[in-house]
C-alpha cells in the first residue's frame, strides 16, 4: 500500500512539475502565431502546439488517474443544460470528422429534460474520451451519438438515468479483448501494431461514471465496429456508504431549470407531408428515417440511390396529375397503368426532399417543377459539411421555385426536425422562428435553418451560439490527437491582427488597467509580460512571490490605488498563493476606508483542485489553468477593460 501510494503522490507531483516549461511552450507558441509570419512557419508553430497539447493531455490523464487511485476525486454537481451541453462538444469537434470524411450524426431524444445534474468538466472528458477514440478507429462510414432517457431500478425504487450511446463504423475489437478494455494502460492492438495513446483514457471514464452512480459498457465486431454505452443518473443520487465526501453537489444556480423530461406536443408535419431522404450514409439514413418517423410523426421514405428518387418523384407526379386532372397523365406521354402507387396513403401535398448537396444536380427538377404546378408544395433540404461555403449556385430556373434549406453537418436530428416543419403563415411571425440567413445571391429563397436546435430554449440561444474556447477549465480537453485543424492558427497579417486587439466603442472607452502579477518563475513571467505587451491600455507589475505580492498591495492601498487585478500563481517559495490571497482579504475585512474588494485571478497548474486549491478557489474570483493560451488570456483582460472586474468571472 505504502510503496503504491509513493508512486501515485510522484505521478501527481511529477505531473504537476511538467506543468511550468509547457506554460512556456504553450503560450510562446500562441504568441508565434499571433505574429502572422509566412505560412510555412505557421504551419510548424501549429504542429508544436499540437504536440504540446497531446503532452498536456497526457499529463492531465496521469494526474487524474493518480487522483482516482488516491480516492481524492471529487465530483461538483451542478446544473447543466443537456441540449447546449451535448451540441458544444460535437461542433467543437466537427473539424476531426470533416477531416476524416467521417458522417457524424447526433440524436437528443424529444423525451429527455432540458436540464440534469452532474459534473460538467468530467462529463464533458468521458464524452470527449469515447468520441475521440471513435473518431481515432473510424477511417470511413459514421459515428452516432444518442442520448435518451431511461429508467432503471435502483435500490427498488425507480429512478431516471440519462443514457448516452456512441456508435461508430470503425475497425472493432476482437472479443477476447473486450472484457480487458476498461483496465489501465491495457491497449488493443488495432492498428497493425501500433499502439495509439496510453490506454488510460476509458480506465478513466469507466471509474468516474461509476463515482456518478452510472455504469458503462461496450459492444463490438470486428471490422463492423463498437459501440460504447453509458448511463448516469439524472440528478446527483445520494451518497452510499462512506463515499459522501466524495460529491459536492453545487446548488443549481439556475432554481427555474425543470428536470422533467421535455414532452413537445407541437406538431411537426401533417398526413399530406411526405418526407423522402437520401444521404450518402446507409446507417444515418435509418437514424434519420426512424427519429423522424418515431419521434415527429413525419411519413417518411428511404431511397437507395438518386434514380431510385427521380422515378418516385415521377410517381408522385402521376398521381398527382390524377387528382388534378384525369386527363393530365395522358397528355405529357405517359402510361398510368405503369405505375402502382401504394394504397391508403393520403394524398401528397408537400413534398420533402433531403438529399446531399453533390446530388442536387442530377435530381431532375422538370418533374418537381410540374409537380408544383399540379398544386404540391416542393421543399429541398441539402446537407453539406460544416465548413463549406454556402454559396450555391443556382443556376436553373427550377429550383427558384422550391422552398430550398440547408443543414450542416454534423447531422442534428432536432435541426432537420425544425427545418422540415411546416411553417405557416401565422407561426412565422411568431418570435421563436429565426428568419433564416439568405445564403445565395441568385436564389433569394435558399435559407440555412437557425443555427441551433429548435429544442432549446429562445433564452438558451445566445448561450450556445458561440462556440466554446476549450482552454479554461477544462485544460483536460485542449488536445486532439493528430488534429493540428483544431487549434485554429490565425494566418492573419500582424496588422489586421492590431485592428482585431481590442476595439474600443465609443460607449465602454476602455479604461487603463494596473496589473499585479505574483508568478515566481522567471519564464512564466516572462511569457506573461509578452502577452501583456500585446494588449493595449495595460500596465503591469511583478512579484516574485506571495510576500512581495503582499507588500505591493499594502504599498499602493497606502497611496489609495487599487490593483484592476492580481494574478496570483498558487504554488511559490516563501507566500504560496493561498496564504498570499488570504492575508489580502484580511486586510480588506479590518479596512474602513472603503477601499473595497480587489479582484484576484488564480493561475493554477492543476486543473484537479485538490483540497489546498479548494481553499484558493474560496478566496479567489476567478482562475486560469495553466498553461495560459493567448486567447483567454486577453479574453479575461478585455472583459476587465471594458466591464471592470464585476463581469469578468460571468464570462468564465
Amino acid at each position: 500500500g505504502g510503496r503504491a501510494s509513493m508512486q501515485e503522490n510522484f505521478v501527481a507531483n511529477t505531473s504537476h512539475e511538467l506543468r511550468t516549461p509547457l506554460n512556456c511552450i504553450v503560450g510562446v507558441t500562441d504568441l508565434l502565431l499571433l505574429q502572422g509570419s509566412n505560412e510555412t512557419v505557421t504551419e510548424m508553430v501549429t504542429m508544436i502546439k499540437t504536440s504540446a497539447n497531446s503532452l498536456l493531455a497526457l499529463i492531465n490523464d496521469l494526474l487524474e488517474f493518480a487522483k482516482l487511485k488516491q480516492g481524492q476525486m471529487k465530483l461538483i454537481y451542478s446544473s447543466m443544460r443537456i441540449r447546449s451541453f451535448v451540441e458544444n462538444i460535437v461542433m467543437s469537434m466537427s473539424v476531426l470528422y470533416e477531416k476524416g470524411g467521417i458522417d457524424f450524426c447526433y440524436w437528443i431524444a424529444r423525451d429527455c429534460p432540458d436540464a440534469f445534474e452532474n459534473d460538467e468538466n468530467r462529463l464533458r472528458q468521458i464524452l470527449f474520451n469515447l468520441l475521440s477514440n471513435s473518431t481515432k478507429f473510424t477511417q470511413k462510414g459514421h459515428i452516432l451519438l444518442k442520448v435518451k432517457r431511461a429508467i432503471k431500478d435502483l435500490l427498488g425504487s425507480k429512478v431516471p438515468f440519462l443514457h448516452f450511446s456512441v456508435s461508430d463504423s470503425g475497425v472493432g475489437i476482437p472479443p477476447e479483448d473486450v472484457q480487458n478494455l476498461f483496465t489501465r494502460f491495457f491497449q488493443v492492438d488495432r492498428h497493425q501494431h501500433k499502439k495509439v495513446g496510453t490506454g488510460i483514457g476509458l480506465s478513466i471514464s469507466k471509474q468516474m461514471v461509476e463515482l456518478m452512480g452510472g455504469h458503462i459498457e461496450v459492444e463490438s465486431e470486428l471490422g463492423v465496429g463498437t459501440t460504447f454505452s453509458f448511463y448516469i443518473p439524472l440528478e446527483a443520487l445520494p451518497s452510499v456508504s462512506d463515499a459522501d465526501s466524495l460529491v459536492v453537489k453545487v446548488v443549481p444556480s439556475n432554481p427555474e431549470i425543470d428536470y422533467t423530461p421535455h414532452i413537445s406536443h407541437e406538431e411537426y408535419t401533417s398526413v399530406n407531408h411526405l418526407v423522402l431522404i437520401l444521404l450518402g450514409n446507409e446507417v444515418i439514413s435509418k437514424t434519420v428515417d426512424e427519429a423522424m418517423t418515431k419521434e415527429y410523426s413525419y411519413r417518411c421514405q428511404r431511397m437507395k440511390s438518386v434514380e431510385n428518387l427521380n422515378k418516385k418523384i415521377e410517381e408522385l407526379f402521376i398521381e398527382s396529375g390524377r387528382n388534378v386532372n384525369p386527363e393530365r397523365g395522358r397528355d405529357s406521354g405517359m402510361e398510368m397503368s405503369v405505375f402502382t402507387i401504394s394504397v391508403g396513403n393520403p394524398t401528397v401535398k408537400r413534398l420533402s426532399i433531403l438529399l446531399e448537396l453533390k446530388d442536387l444536380d442530377t435530381l431532375n427538377t422538370s418533374n418537381l417543377y410540374k409537380l408544383q404546378l399540379n398544386g404540391v408544395h416542393i421543399q429541398i433540404v441539402m446537407a453539406l459539411s460544416h465548413s463549406a461555403s454556402c454559396l450555391i449556385e443556382t443556376e436553373s430556373e427550377e429550383l427558384r421555385d422550391f422552398q430550398l434549406n440547408l443543414v450542416r453537418k454534423p447531422f442534428n436530428i432536432s435541426k432537420i426536425a425544425s427545418t422540415l416543419r411546416i411553417r405557416n403563415a401565422a407561426e412565422m411571425s411568431d418570435k421563436e422562428v429565426e428568419t433564416p440567413e439568405i445564403l445565395s445571391r441568385n436564389s433569394p429563397m435558399i435559407a440555412e435553418s437557425p443555427e441551433r436546435s429548435s429544442m432549446l430554449n429562445p433564452a438558451d440561444m445566445n448561450v450556445t451560439s458561440k462556440l466554446p474556447s476549450f482552454s479554461l477549465h477544462q485544460a483536460m480537453f485542449t488536445t486532439l490527437p493528430n488534429s493540428p485543424g483544431y487549434f485554429t492558427a490565425t494566418s492573419t497579417t500582424p496588422t489586421e491582427e492590431k485592428s482585431k486587439e481590442i476595439q474600443e466603442s465609443p460607449q465602454t472607452k476602455a479604461k487603463d488597467l494596473l496589473i499585479l502579477i505574483v508568478e515566481d518563475d522567471k519564464t512564466n513571467q516572462k511569457v506573461l509580460q509578452l502577452m501583456l505587451e500585446r494588449i493595449k491600455g495595460v500596465k503591469y507589475e511583478i512579484a516574485n512571490n506571495g510576500l512581495e505580492g503582499v507588500d505591493n498591495y499594502k504599498e499602493k492601498k497606502s497611496q489609495g490605488i487599487k490593483y484592476d487585478c492580481i494574478f496570483m500563481d498558487s504554488q511559490m517559495p516563501v507566500m504560496d498563493g493561498s496564504t498570499a490571497t488570504a492575508e489580502i482579504r484580511r486586510m480588506e475585512e479590518e479596512d474602513r476606508t472603503g477601499f473595497g474588494r480587489t479582484f484576484v485571478t488564480a493561475l493554477t497548474a492543476n486543473a484537479l483542485m485538490d483540497e489546498k486549491n479548494h481553499y484558493f478557489r474560496t478566496l479567489v474570483d476567478d482562475f486560469l489553468t495553466k498553461p495560459i493560451m493567448f486567447k483567454t488570456f486577453s479574453e479575461k483582460i478585455e472583459l476587465l477593460q471594458h466591464n471592470g472586474p464585476k463581469e469578468a468571472t460571468k464570462e468564465a
